[in-house]
């Protein structure tokens, strides 16, 4: 029990449930919307996509991991993202507060962070 409390405290680099939002905007809706779950679950709101997007996250130090079936999907070109990186079958974020920062393929993005909604 006290591991899980630790865990879900606002200390450091430790992510805490809840809802987290782009900071990038695309034509006046939030671009990236994430729920995190306490069960270990996640929910992605993505703009322009009405496909409800659901997988598990983990934490590995300070990389937050999201798979879903979702991803594993092969989609034509002209669907809506489902994705919020460009890393193969998952998304990675980097945990810096109360922020996570995009991991792509080439490295951490600053820009089009999400953040930790009040």
């Amino acid at each position: 029990m006290l591991s899980i409390l630790s865990f879900f405290g606002c200390v450091g680099n430790r992510l805490t449930s809840g809802m987290y939002i782009s900071t990038c905007r695309i034509n006046d809706l939030t671009a990236v919307k994430l729920q995190i779950n306490k069960d270990s679950t996640f929910q992605y709101f993505l703009a322009y996509n009405d496909e409800l997007v659901i997988g598990k996250w983990k934490v590995i130090k300070d990389t937050l991991f999201l798979t879903s079936s979702k991803f594993e999907e092969r989609r034509e070109s002209l669907r809506p993202v489902i994705k919020n990186t460009d890393q193969p079958l998952k998304d990675m974020y980097l945990i810096k507060e109360k922020k996570l920062k995009i991991i792509n393929t080439h490295g951490v993005t600053n820009d089009c962070y999400l953040k930790r909604s009040k």
